[in-house]
């Protein structure tokens, strides 16, 4: 059987077909490359991609992670799986869809929760909480598939990256009119972000974006926990707490992961409370190359 792809105008034979994984999610773009057994060969990282807030900057964010791993192995595509984060917005979907399908050939769209369900549980039964920019609750059983959450930012993705990243900015308020004594953290934030400048903070406030707000919590909790960071944690985690409770009472014999950003500086302390929550290994990127036919295969 002989394949086509569009844009690069290159006819290999079946044989040859090897599959893209793309996890658009609300920070960050990753796209794996993998051969026919689910091997990884290569992975590539670009800008975000929620389609809920920009859809021609997810396309551009999606594009420039497939057209590197195009141009660079010149391997026949059978399909390219992609979960996006902002799914649920249809018209935003219907228009992404569009514009990759008249670019590439065999795209297979689905959201950024369900590839993350695929791979976390390697294609079974299972729910996961996806704690990236955003939160969400997952879970396929049987074929179907539920969400719990998912709103948008700031009504909901509690305990997400963005949220946290809200609960850093109001802090930062506080500080900067002294309604509050500054905070060693604080003060490098004002200071690489915003050069001590109250107006130019100002701006930034006016026109940040989710992932906006997700990249000054990145910054303040990648550095060593103290008790500045760890008191922002505990009221993320506790908002997570709610979803997995929901979950365990939903679907009580089906396994919970965590994934996404954020799940290695939850997982400590939701375990605390949940022993039985899991810590996903795998990439999201591996369920996006499972979307479709690939699934035979596992």
């Amino acid at each position: 059987m002989i394949f086509l792809r569009k844009e690069y105008n290159i006819v290999v034979r079946d044989s040859e077909a090897w599959y893209i994984g793309v996890d658009g999610g609300g920070t960050k773009t990753h796209a794996i490359l993998v051969d026919h057994s689910l091997n990884q060969v290569d992975e590539v990282y670009s800008g975000p991609a929620n389609i809920a807030t920009d859809v021609e900057g997810a396309y551009k964010s999606i594009c420039n992670a497939i057209d590197y791993l195009l141009s660079k192995h010149k391997y026949q595509v059978k399909h390219i799986g992609i979960g996006v984060a902002g799914y649920s917005v249809i018209q935003n979907r219907s228009i992404l869809k569009n514009k990759l399908q008249r670019k590439y050939t065999n795209i297979i769209l689905n959201s950024d929760c369900h590839i993350a369900c695929l791979a976390a549980h390697h294609n079974q039964n299972g729910t996961i909480i996806v704690c990236g920019t955003g939160v969400v609750a997952y879970s396929i059983s049987n074929g179907k598939t539920k969400q719990i959450g998912g709103w948008g930012f700031p009504h909901g993705d509690l305990g997400g990256g963005a949220y946290l990243g809200l609960e850093v900015a109001r802090l930062l308020c506080k500080a900067i009119d002294e309604l509050i004594p500054w905070h060693s953290t604080l003060v490098e934030l004002y200071a690489d972000f915003f050069e001590k400048d109250k107006y130019k903070y100002k701006m930034w406030l006016i026109g940040a974006k989710p992932v906006d707000y997700a990249r000054i919590a990145k910054f303040v909790l990648l550095r060593p926990i103290d008790e500045l960071s760890n008191k922002i944690l505990e009221c993320g985690a506790n908002e997570i707490s709610m979803l997995i409770i929901k979950l365990k009472l939903d679907t009580p014999r089906l396994p919970i992961k965590l994934v996404g950003g954020l799940a290695k500086l939850y997982i400590n302390l939701l375990q605390a409370k949940c022993p039985w929550l899991e810590l996903s290994t795998s990439s999201p990127s591996f369920g996006a190359a499972l979307l479709g036919p690939t699934q035979v295969f596992i």
